[in-house]
């Protein structure tokens, strides 16, 4: 791959003359521009997804409703990248490297570890607490096999019991991130789920289950592909479980119960636009955000390896806090004020001010399950 900026300039100008002049097409209800910006984005990503310090592109819009393609890029100051694409204007999002959002124990010797900042909610409820059975949605939860010991030193993680889910037979599930109940696929099939997850344990990362709830065990589980070149839409696993385990609320200080009816995309997501939305999790609890970015394409960093997210849902924090921090993986997306399902959190900004969530019935139908709300 080449790296000089002046080369992959001239690559991408080459690219957008060749590509500029095929059609572009408008659907009935969508903001004016908006399927010429997702035709632009979609015939321009790859060369730009190969841009030295480009980490993903997305279709979003400005205050007045103009679509535009945005680009993600890990700095300021990044070379080469266009001001328009095939006349959409182009705008640049300073994210740094997208990361997993698991977390690292919080307590004992690791308290002061800046990703624990903030960690606990902070509308009157612990999510990171080990509740009563059934424990509710949106707390902390893991996977026992997390736990590893290296020389003198014991690891372990934690993230978000995101939602209950059923079956057509009526099995009822707990649905959380690959990277969270399956541990970026190396977790065994049946494996114990447990809550608080390890990294939340008093004392943390114990491996007696008489400090956790043993909710459910691992099902088998849609891989996260870590191979070059290769694409992803999902990082969800489930465990299996029952009323008595698991619920379909969040604690007292979250949304309730989510519906059963999902906000789904429509053809082009364009429903999804400024959606006002809520996410109630492991480690900020309740928060509210804006849907502000739709087919988003980008580079995640999992700690086994650096793979790409196609068809992902960009979240924004509103005012000045964040949306989401470490642990908060696994959480469900859900409409503000009507809890209808949008997507299943996974991955975000350092800052925590930027969300990427899969779209939820994306992760429902490879499952073949529903949210079991109201």
């Amino acid at each position: 791959m080449q790296s000089s900026s002046s080369s992959w300039k001239s690559i991408l100008i080459a690219a957008l003359a060749v590509l500029a002049i095929q059609p572009t097409f408008s659907l009935a209800g969508e903001p004016p521009g908006l399927a010429k910006a997702l035709e632009a984005q979609k015939r321009h990503t790859e060369v730009l997804m190969n841009l030295p310090g480009v980490v993903g592109t997305a279709v979003s819009w400005t205050n007045t409703g103009q679509p535009l393609v945005k680009i993600y890029t890990e700095r300021i100051g990044i070379g080469g990248l266009p001001k328009d694409l095939d006349g959409v204007p182009v705008a640049l999002e300073v994210t740094g490297r997208i990361q997993a959002l698991g977390a690292p124990p919080c307590k004992g010797p690791n308290a002061n570890d800046p990703e624990c900042q903030n960690s606990g909610g902070g509308g009157g409820v612990d999510p990171t607490s080990k509740f009563q059975t059934p424990v509710p949605i949106g707390v902390s939860a893991g996977n026992m096999e997390s736990i590893q010991q290296v020389l003198s030193l014991v690891n372990c993680t934690t993230g978000t019991l995101g939602a209950r889910v059923k079956d057509s037979n009526g099995n009822l599930y707990a649905l959380s991130n690959n990277h969270v109940f399956a541990l970026s696929n190396t977790a065994t099939p049946h494996s114990q789920i447990v809550q608080p997850g390890p990294a939340d344990a008093d004392p943390v990362c114990s491996q007696d289950l008489s400090h956790y709830n043993p909710i459910g065990t691992l099902e088998p589980f849609e891989s996260i592909n870590f191979s070059q070149g290769s694409t992803n839409t999902i990082d969800a696993a489930m465990a299996k479980v029952d009323s008595n385990t698991v619920g379909n609320a969040t604690p007292s200080d979250g949304y309730g119960i989510p519906q059963n009816a999902l906000m789904t995309c429509n053809s082009d997501c364009s429903n999804l636009s400024n959606l006002a939305v809520q996410k109630y999790g492991r480690t900020t609890g309740l928060t509210k955000g804006t849907i502000t970015g739709i087919n988003v394409t980008i580079s995640v960093d999992y700690n086994a390896g650096t793979t790409i997210f196609t068809d992902q849902i960009e979240i924004s924090a509103i005012g000045k806090g964040a949306f989401i921090k470490s642990g908060d993986s696994g959480s469900l997306l859900v409409t503000d004020p009507t809890a209808q399902p949008v997507g299943l959190i996974f991955a975000g900004d350092r800052r925590g001010k930027m969300g990427f969530a899969n779209r939820i019935d994306l992760v429902l139908n490879r499952y073949h399950v529903t949210i079991d709300g109201q």
